[in-house]
Parts: C-alpha cells; sequence; structure tokens
C-alpha cells in the first residue's frame, strides 16, 4: 500500500544502504533464526534439536511464506549492492539433466562448478539462487562478476561442457540500463503457467506472479554468495541520525513508501518502509 506521509524523523529506523538506494523502516524487530537445513533434505528446530524432514504441502508453504519473503527482500538489497549491469557481469542459467530433487546434492554440484570455474578466472565472484521447478526439480540462477571490471565472457559451450558438465547453460548478460536486483527477482519468483488445455499443446503459458516463492521447502537456504561480494550498510538510529550519516538534507521526501499492518497485542500497528533512491555511486 501507497502513502504520501513520510516516517516522522524522530523515529527510529532501521536503514540499509545499497547500490544508490537508501531504505528505512519502522519495522526494526529482530526475527532470531528457528531452523538450519542439513543433509537428507532435512532441517533441524533450533531451539529443541529437534531433526525433521522438508515438506512441499501447501500448508507448509503457505507458513514458509513470509519466511521466504524476508529472505527474498535481503537478496534483492544484496543484489543492488553488488551488480549494475556492466560488461564485466553475467547472469547463468543451471539446469540438471536429472530430475534432481535433492537440495543438498544440487549445492554440492554447484561447488564443484566454481571450483572449477574460479582456476580459469581468478577475480570471481557470485550470487547464486537456488530455484524450484514445478516438477520439484532444482537448477540454479547465477550472477557473476569480474572484480577488475574486465569484460567477462563464458560460451554456452565452455560452462556447459568444461564447468558445469551435469546439464544444460543459458548466458545472458544484463544492460546497465537494466535494473538488474529487480529483473532478477521477478524471474526468481514468478512462473509461468499453461493457461488452457490448447494452450499447453501450443506451448504458450501465462504468469502467475510470486508463485514460487510459495514452493520453496521450510529451513532451504535460498541463496548462497562469495566472500568478496559486499553486504548493505545496516544502521538503526533516529530517521534524523541516519540522514545526518548519510548527508542527506532533512527536507527530502522518499521516492517510494511502502505500508502494512500488523495486530500485535490486539491492536494494529502501522509499519512504513520509505525507499530514497539516486543518492550515492553505486559502486562505493
Amino acid at each position: 500500500m501507497q502513502s504520501d506521509k513520510p516516517i516522522n524523523n524522530d523515529s527510529v529506523v532501521k536503514s540499509y544502504r545499497y547500490g544508490d538506494t537508501l531504505e528505512l523502516t519502522n519495522s526494526i524487530g529482530k526475527r532470531k533464526q528457528k531452523t538450519r537445513v542439513i543433509k537428507g533434505h532435512r532441517y533441524v528446530e533450533l531451539a529443541t534439536g529437534e531433526i525433521k524432514k522438508m515438506k512441499t504441502d501447501a500448508k507448509n508453504r503457505s507458513d514458509n511464506y513470509k519466511s521466504v519473503q524476508s529472505t527474498m527482500r535481503k537478496l534483492r538489497r544484496l543484489i543492488a549492492n553488488n551488480f549494475f549491469g556492466g560488461v564485466n557481469e553475467l547472469w547463468i542459467t543451471l539446469t540438471f539433466k536429472e530430475n534432481l530433487t535433492d537440495s543438498a546434492k544440487a549445492y554440492t554440484y554447484f561447488k564443484v562448478f566454481m571450483q572449477r570455474l574460479s582456476k580459469d578466472y581468478k577475480h570471481i565472484e557470485y550470487i547464486a539462487v537456488i530455484e524450484p521447478q514445478l516438477r520439484g526439480a532444482w537448477h540454479f540462477h547465477v550472477l557473476l562478476k569480474d572484480t577488475t571490471g574486465k569484460k567477462l565472457f563464458i560460451s554456452n559451450n565452455d560452462l556447459a561442457d568444461k564447468y558445469w558438465k551435469k546439464g544444460f547453460v543459458n548466458v545472458k548478460r544484463l544492460k546497465e540500463s537494466d535494473n538488474v536486483a529487480a529483473y532478477v527477482m521477478a524471474y526468481v519468483s514468478d512462473v509461468k503457467l499453461p493457461s488452457t488445455e490448447e494452450e499447453k499443446k501450443q506451448h504458450s503459458s501465462k504468469i502467475k506472479k510470486g508463485l514460487r516463492l510459495h514452493m520453496y521447502p521450510k529451513g532451504l537456504r535460498i541463496y548462497r554468495a562469495s566472500r568478496g561480494i559486499k553486504k548493505p550498510i545496516e544502521k538503526t538510529a533516529k530517521k534524523s541520525e541516519i540522514f545526518e550519516q548519510n548527508k542527506i538534507n532533512s527536507n527530502m521526501k522518499p521516492n517510494f513508501i511502502a505500508e502494512k499492518y500488523r495486530v500485535i497485542n490486539g491492536v494494529q500497528k502501522d509499519f512504513k518502509t520509505e525507499y530514497y533512491n539516486n543518492l550515492f555511486n553505486r559502486k562505493d
């Protein structure tokens, strides 16, 4: 929901600085990690130590939806802080020949892929997102960058036959005019679905917005990043102090305000998130 009323300057906010954006929110409650993924498509409840098998039923996906949304927000910030559509960047899709439904095994294969690649490309950093298909199989979307700024080119054939060796590869270069974070996030959250029986036959489909977010099992580590990927700068302080620290005029209006409501102890609370764009040099 969009609102014209900004957060009060004296309110305590959580700030995220990434790319050329400053994001402020007055929803600052810390959420403790409750689960950890382990081998065998299982996870541990950290509070009790109980080991459970991952589920993919509709109820589990619904219960897990908010957690996945939170993870995707973190992923969007991380991408926006590191990838800008330059010639030193590539977006790669890695698909398995087999119908691989074991996420732990999929990540093991990905680790070997990056080890092979980094031997020949010494200055590579990455963000990798594991993504479910409707049939339950996994594949990866990987953002790669050469940190020297040198143009990065790797052919489909080399990636498939020399480095990946597990199936099919697609390489794409996102342009500087693209909003890389928005483009990738839309791609990894939406699913193409056949609309009618006739369209199924003709391989035509429609897009279901956000459907893929419901398909991640509880506790799965959705993305991984290399050590050189820079995390957003996070701070908690009064809004006026955040503005001062980032040398922003106190009267500046946000480009966008997102608003949501939550009922806490029977009382409806109003939470807002403000976005200020084009403030910084993205590569600082």
